[in-house]
C-alpha cells in the first residue's frame, strides 16, 4: 500500500471499527473498562475481531494475516482502547507473542500458532518476572533443561495477568548457566493445561475477615468489588482508602468514556467518608478517602 493509499484507508478503517464498537455497545456485549487490555477479557469479542480481519492485520496472509501496513494496526488498536473494549483475551498473543513467533519461530511454530491468534482463539499470559528479579529479567532463576525433544521447566513466576484464563504462557527461563547473563535465556511457549503447571491467584474475599483496616489501596478497574458499600465496613474510623486508576475529569458528575463514572461519584459524595480526588499525572488521578 502506498503512503497516499494509507492516508485514505486509515480513516476509513477507524470508521469501520467505531461502527463495530457502536453495534457491540448497543447490543450490550461489553461495558467500557479502563485498562481493558488487562482487565476486560471476552474471548468471543476477540473472535469477532478475528472474523473482521482485525487481528494480526500486518502479518502474511499465509499465517492468517491481512498484510496491511502498521498504521492499520495502530488505527484498530487506538479505537478499541479508546472505547474501553474487552481486548484482554487476545492482547498478549497478538501484540507480543505473534510478532516474536513470526520473527524467530520455525515454520511449524508459525503455522501452529499464528492463524489461531489471528482468529482471536488463543489467550497467552506472560511468564517472565519473578519475586527475586522483578523487572530485571536477565536475573530470572526459572530453569529449562533439555529432555529429548522437550524442555523440563522449573520455577515460579509473578505478574502473570490472566494466567487462569490463558491456554499458553510465554515463559522466560535459563537454559545455559555458563553463558553471559542475557545470552543464557530462552523464551518458551508452555501449555497451561499441563498437569505440572499450577496457577495460584489471590482471592479478595479471603481478606474480609482480617479487618478492619487502617489503610487500603484499591483499583477502580473492578467497580463492583470496590464500591463504597463493599469497603465501608472494612475500614476503621480514620482509616484511609486510596482508589487508583481514574482518568482526570473537569466536569461534574465525572464522566469516563462518555458515561457518568458512578464509582468515582459515589466515593466523592458518600457521607461515610471524607474524600478528595488528586491528579497524580496529566492522564491519571486517585481518590483518597478517610473513614469518618
Amino acid at each position: 500500500m502506498s503512503p497516499a493509499e494509507t492516508v485514505i484507508e486509515a480513516p476509513r478503517l477507524r470508521t469501520e471499527v467505531r461502527s463495530f464498537i457502536a453495534r457491540e455497545l448497543a447490543a450490550g456485549s461489553f461495558e467500557p473498562t479502563v485498562d481493558s487490555w488487562m482487565r476486560s477479557l471476552d474471548r468471543s469479542f476477540s473472535e469477532r475481531l478475528g472474523e473482521n480481519g482485525w487481528l494480526g492485520v500486518t502479518w502474511p496472509a499465509e499465517y492468517g494475516g491481512g498484510e496491511a501496513p502498521n498504521v492499520a494496526r495502530l488505527a484498530i488498536t487506538e479505537e478499541l482502547l479508546r472505547a474501553g473494549a474487552p481486548v484482554a483475551a487476545h492482547w498478549i498473543a497478538e501484540r507480543q507473542i505473534g510478532p516474536a513467533v513470526l520473527r524467530y519461530g520455525t515454520d511449524e511454530l508459525k503455522r501452529e500458532f499464528l492463524p489461531r491468534i489471528a482468529a482471536g482463539g488463543l489467550t497467552f499470559c506472560l511468564g517472565m518476572s519473578e519475586t527475586e528479579s522483578g523487572s530485571d529479567l536477565a536475573a530470572v532463576r526459572t530453569t529449562a533443561r533439555r529432555d529429548g525433544e522437550d524442555f523440563v521447566v522449573e520455577g515460579t513466576k509473578i505478574w502473570t495477568t490472566n494466567a487462569h484464563e490463558a491456554q499458553y504462557a510465554y515463559v522466560l527461563a535459563c537454559t545455559d548457566n555458563e553463558a553471559e547473563k542475557d545470552a543464557r535465556l530462552t523464551e518458551l511457549i508452555v501449555a497451561m493445561d499441563d498437569p505440572q503447571v499450577e496457577v495460584r491467584s489471590a482471592d479478595w474475599s479471603t481478606l474480609l475477615d482480617e479487618g478492619p483496616f487502617s489503610l487500603l489501596f484499591l483499583d477502580s478497574g473492578e467497580p463492583t468489588e470496590v464500591s463504597v458499600d463493599s469497603i465501608a465496613d472494612l475500614m476503621e474510623p480514620g482509616g484511609l482508602v486510596v482508589l487508583d486508576d481514574f482518568a482526570p475529569c473537569e466536569m461534574w458528575p465525572p464522566v469516563t468514556y462518555g458515561r457518568v463514572d458512578t464509582l468515582r461519584e459515589q466515593w466523592l459524595t458518600d457521607d461515610r467518608f471524607t474524600a478528595v480526588e488528586v491528579m497524580v499525572a496529566p492522564d491519571a488521578s486517585v481518590v483518597i478517602a478517610t473513614k469518618r
